[in-house]
């Protein structure tokens, strides 16, 4: 090989190598961090965290139940309210359920039946203060993924939610790669 045809090869190589830096570089960077909230999950096969506990705040209330003398209301995806209700004028909160993912329930008798977001529960609750599973008839509901798919009383971004990851029961704030949702 002549000195010219060095020289031609080393031109295209450096041609070359320029041109891919140059295309390369004009590729826009599509990832990027920024603080916001990720959901929490959990599983739904883990019965558990079905349990009863102290009377807490309402965050997003659904559906009641009245059968006297309680009042049953659904905190929507994370359980029931469970109120007395001798006194119709002063209802006193005794209990909350924790059942994640909950939104649509039923009592008979001493059994509560009620949703987790992919199963069906019997739960007995006649001891109110300690409530357990007594079977599940399990994947009979596609998680509600219009409803829990966000974070409540919140602007920014967030982390998109994955239904195949589990039940969304709190969202907590952290650094997070490239988040595609947000509320405005």
């Amino acid at each position: 090989m002549n000195r010219s045809q060095k020289h031609i090869r080393f031109l295209c190589f450096f041609v070359f190598v320029t041109a891919m830096a140059i295309f390369t570089s004009c590729v826009p960077d599509d990832s990027w961090e920024e603080i916001g909230l990720a959901p929490i999950y959990v599983s739904p096969d883990n019965y558990d965290l079905i349990n009863s506990s102290e009377p807490r705040e309402s965050i997003d209330q659904g559906a009641f139940l009245e059968i006297y003398p309680y009042i049953y209301i659904n905190d929507r995806f994370t359980g029931i309210h469970v109120f007395d209700n001798q006194d119709p004028a002063n209802p006193s909160k005794m209990f909350f359920w924790e059942i994640p993912g909950n939104t649509e329930f039923t009592i008979s008798g001493d059994f509560l039946y009620a949703d987790n977001s992919r199963h069906l529960l019997t739960i007995d609750i006649s001891d109110p203060a300690n409530i357990f599973v007594v079977s599940a008839v399990e994947d009979i509901y596609t998680p509600n993924m219009e409803n829990n798919n966000f974070p409540l009383n919140y602007s920014g971004r967030f982390e998109c939610t994955d239904f195949d990851k589990g039940i969304v029961v709190d969202w907590e704030e952290r650094l997070l790669d490239s988040p595609r949702c947000y509320i405005l």
